[in-house]
This record gives C-alpha cells, sequence and structure tokens, in this order.
C-alpha cells in the first residue's frame, strides 16, 4: 500500500478545507435575499439579545442554540471591532455609550448592525459558511478513525463539493450548526469507543447538548447508548448498564438543554402552540414512505454519480466494514426512517443536509475498499491514480453546480434588478400596483407605488377598474403563498384566517 506521510496528508486535508470554504464564501455578498423566513432565528434572535440586554430568542420554533452560538461570536470578535470603528472617529459616542447603558444598543442599533439588522445577517452567513468548512474537517476525521484515512479525504472531498451542503453554507439556519455539532458529537462517541473513561463520558455528553440544542433532534443519542451497551458487554455487567457514567452523562444533556432554553418556561403557550403548528407542518406519524427527497438528492442534492457512490459504498463498507457500517448506521438508519417515513418533513430538503456528511462516509469508505482490492492486482501508484480520477469524474457535476450556484449568488438580488428594469421601461408618473418586496420604495422617476398584499385586487380586471397602470409582483418571493398548498398543512384548516378549500380557489394558487 502507498506511504502517505502526515504532512502530504494534512496538505491534502487543508487544501480540501479551503476548497471547501472559498466556495462557501464566494457567494454570500449580496448572496441569497434577507427575506428567508428562518434565518432571523440566527442574527435576529443574536442581536435582540444584545440590543435588549437577555438571552430571550423571542421564537421558540428553534431551541436557542444557534442564536447563543451567534450572540457569543458577536461579541467577542466582531463588535468590538466595530466598537473600534465608532468610538476612535467618534470620541463622543463612546461618552454617550457610557452616559446611557443598555439604552446604547438600542438608540445606536443601525449603526452597530445595520439597517434591518443587515449586517449581522452577513456576520451569521458567514459563521454558517465557516462552521460548513469546518464540517468537511470532521468528515474526514470520522471516516479515517472508523477505517483509513483515504477513506477520510475521499468522503472529505465529496462533501467539499456537496451541491445541498454548499446551498446550506450560504444561508444563517440551524442545518450547518446542527450538522457540525451532530458530527463532533459522533466524533466524540468514536473517542468513547476507545476509551470508557468518566472525561469521554462528560465530553460525549456536552456535545450531544450542543447538537441537540441547535435543532430539534436527539438522533445523535442513538450512537451514544449503542457504544455505551457494547462497553457494557465488553466488561460483562449489563445488569449495570444504567451506571455513574450514563446518568452523568444524562444530567449533563438534560441540565445544558435547559439552561441554554431558560426562557421557555415562561413562554410556554407561546412554545407549545408554535411546536403544533411544526408538527402538523412535518405531518408527523405520516407512516408513509415519501420518495421525494430522495429523487431531489439523487438527481440535485447530492448529485447522480455521488449517489451511485454512496449506493455502492453502502453495500461495499457493510461487506468489508460490518462493526464501523453499523456504528453509522445508528445515526444514519433512525434519520432516514423520520424523514422518510414517520414524517413528511423530508419534503424540506434542507433537512438532510446534517446526514449528508455520513453518506459521503459511506462513499469514501467504498472508495477505499476498492483502492485496497486494485492494489492487489496491479501496482498501488496505478491503483491510486485510479480511484483518484474516478473521484475526479463522480465530483465534476456537484462541483459544477455548486460553483454555478455561489457565482449566481454574487449577481444583484432579484428585486434590485427589478427596480432597476422598471426604472427604465415603465413610463413617468405612471401608477403601479406594487409588491412590497418587488420594487424599492425610492425609484429613480417618479412613479406612484401603490402597496399590493393578496386580499386585494388580484386579477387583471379587477386592477383595471382601480385604474392601475402596471402590476409589479416578485415571482420569486410570492411563490411563498401557495408553497403551503403541497405540504400536509391542509390539517390546520385555515392559513391566515382563509379556509383551505378557498386557498385553492384563489389568483395565486390557481
Amino acid at each position: 500500500m502507498v506511504k502517505q506521510s502526515s504532512s502530504t496528508n494534512r496538505l491534502l486535508l487543508l487544501a480540501i478545507v479551503v476548497l471547501a470554504l472559498l466556495i462557501r464564501v464566494v457567494g454570500l455578498v449580496p448572496g441569497h435575499n434577507y427575506y428567508h423566513p428562518d434565518e432571523p432565528m440566527s442574527y435576529g434572535s443574536a442581536t435582540d439579545m444584545i440590543v435588549y440586554g437577555d438571552l430571550n430568542p423571542r421564537r421558540f420554533d428553534y431551541p436557542a442554540g444557534v442564536a447563543l452560538l451567534h450572540y457569543g461570536i458577536y461579541k467577542t470578535y466582531i463588535l468590538p471591532v466595530i466598537y473600534t470603528q465608532i468610538f476612535f472617529p467618534h470620541p463622543r459616542v463612546f461618552a454617550t455609550a457610557l452616559s446611557r447603558g443598555q439604552k446604547f444598543f438600542e438608540e445606536f442599533r443601525i449603526s452597530l448592525f445595520g439597517p434591518r439588522d443587515l449586517h449581522a445577517l452577513y456576520w451569521s452567513r458567514y459563521i454558517t459558511a465557516i462552521l460548513g468548512a469546518l464540517t468537511v474537517l470532521l468528515t474526514y476525521a470520522i471516516a479515517a478513525k472508523l477505517v483509513h484515512r483515504y477513506a477520510g479525504l475521499a468522503a472529505a472531498v465529496l462533501t467539499a463539493v456537496n451541491y445541498r451542503h454548499v446551498l446550506s453554507s450560504h444561508l444563517a439556519l440551524s442545518d450547518i450548526p446542527n450538522n457540525f455539532f451532530a458530527m463532533f458529537s459522533f466524533y466524540c462517541t468514536l473517542l468513547l469507543l476507545e476509551k470508557n473513561t468518566t472525561r469521554r463520558y462528560v465530553l460525549c455528553a456536552v456535545a450531544i447538548a450542543l447538537s441537540i440544542i441547535m435543532k430539534y433532534q436527539i438522533f445523535v443519542l442513538v450512537p451514544f447508548f449503542f457504544v455505551h451497551l457494547l462497553w457494557a458487554i465488553r466488561e460483562g455487567r449489563l445488569s449495570s448498564v444504567v451506571n455513574k457514567k450514563l446518568v452523568l452523562s444524562i444530567l449533563i444533556i438534560a441540565g445544558l438543554v435547559v439552561i441554554t432554553n431558560p426562557y421557555v418556561p415562561s413562554n410556554w403557550e407561546k412554545t407549545r402552540e408554535i411546536i403544533r403548528v411544526v408538527y402538523l407542518r412535518y405531518g408527523a406519524g405520516a407512516n408513509r414512505f415519501n420518495v421525494y427527497p430522495l429523487y431531489y438528492l439523487y438527481h440535485w442534492g447530492i448529485g447522480q454519480l455521488p449517489s451511485l457512490a454512496i449506493i455502492i459504498g453502502i453495500g461495499i463498507s457493510i461487506v468489508c466494514f460490518p462493526f464501523q457500517s453499523f456504528i453509522l448506521l445508528t445515526y444514519v438508519g433512525p434519520y432516514l426512517y423520520t424523514f422518510l417515513y414517520y414524517m413528511t418533513g423530508g419534503t424540506y430538503i434542507r433537512n438532510f443536509t446534517s446526514v449528508i456528511p455520513f453518506f459521503n462516509i459511506f462513499a469514501g469508505i467504498g472508495l477505499y475498499a476498492a483502492f485496497r482490492f486494485l492494489s492487489k492486482y496491479i501496482k498501488t501508484k496505478p491503483a491510486l491514480a485510479l480511484l483518484i480520477a474516478v473521484l475526479v469524474v463522480i465530483n465534476i457535476v456537484p462541483l459544477k453546480d455548486s460553483l454555478t450556484l455561489s457565482l449566481a449568488y454574487t449577481t444583484p438580488w432579484v428585486r434590485e434588478q427589478l427596480t432597476e428594469w422598471v426604472n427604465t421601461h415603465i413610463p413617468d408618473n405612471a401608477t403601479i400596483l406594487n409588491d412590497n418586496t418587488s420594487v424599492a420604495s425610492d425609484p429613480s422617476k417618479p412613479l406612484t407605488l401603490i402597496p399590493w398584499s393578496r386580499d386585494e385586487a388580484n386579477s387583471v380586471t379587477e386592477m383595471s377598474k382601480r385604474n392601475f397602470d402596471f402590476a409589479v409582483i416578485n415571482l420569486n418571493w410570492n411563490q411563498a403563498y401557495f408553497y403551503w398548498f403541497d405540504l400536509p398543512f391542509q390539517k390546520l384548516v385555515t392559513y391566515d384566517g382563509i379556509p383551505y378549500p378557498i386557498l385553492k380557489n384563489t389568483y395565486h394558487s390557481l
């Protein structure tokens, strides 16, 4: 087998992580528009915590972990730089800050965080991109510890250029932080598999708690309990499965989850209602196979060749490395059962961001096993060259798609392009029925912009009767009005007070 020096291995891994970071950072400015409804759960909650001087996230459809993570990074690394930029050129502002106390943050919110907290949005997107790149490092670490560093390098490459993972790394959502800490907790579980010291139990417990508080997902508990059970079997003490180390771990996990969500009890009714809505939205209890996520992942989210590599890799892994495969499946299995069968929430494809690197580990193991097999019959260097060529071919389309996505995100937002088009093509003094997300409120020519909402004029006839010359609607945003129709949201009966049967016959739906 080819001897690979540790320095060469580190350089290759560094190159892969740098590639992953560049792909994820390139498209951040201007990036996806700032209307994503779930991004405020990170930057919005973090800025509110700073402005109002508490740790209340003010929304409870997510645990507070992501907001607290961003809050800590803001206060530790970012705001000191912002203070320098504000206070040095304007010393009087420093005196104002001292005199106003906590009120300073509220009064200077725009200066600190930008209009509509847009500066903070970008801070959080950079945090997400960095975590996404670091997840590539964890992908390598897990595969290398389970099987071999070659498997780790192959899995890291697959994750670095994976389209779905790159897309999620551009948005300040919970998916990438959840993925990062899920993989970190899984790696800590592998450390526990090596040595069952109290210190490693505590490390596992902290990592698991960090994963849970990023998103309401507890899949990381399954590998942990499996490894704990293995140690009980190894030591021949099945009767004492519930021991001091396990109890300590459970107390740490529960304690950290409670401590990081202190405002849930005082907002219990609000929390319970939003969780009920999410429960219905995710179609929990559907108990039917949902093929759509697999279709999406095969064609776009993962890609056809990488998907085939994963499927083949799973088969090879189970045959050649059954124990390691089973450990991986303790996380992957419950995850797939939940999002492909138990609930219809797999329709929200970004939920699969957390499991894709684990898929890639299977593919990496399969490629390593193929290399090991080939090296028995041909020289090792040609075998390695052949496997590298296969890895390159597998990743051509995902790399192209990821670069296309990132470069597309560098273009101006649709709203800005649409505003420019209106200024160029619409005649002066025209009256425009304008969706509030379509044309900016200050066009560079004399136009009368009339706010439009879905409960007003919808049809061309209605608009003509009200003497509107034009109606400008950004369909990139307005698709949200009928997005719900394809989900199991009918159980809620109404959306914004409109009965579902009527919604199906509205202008947007038709």
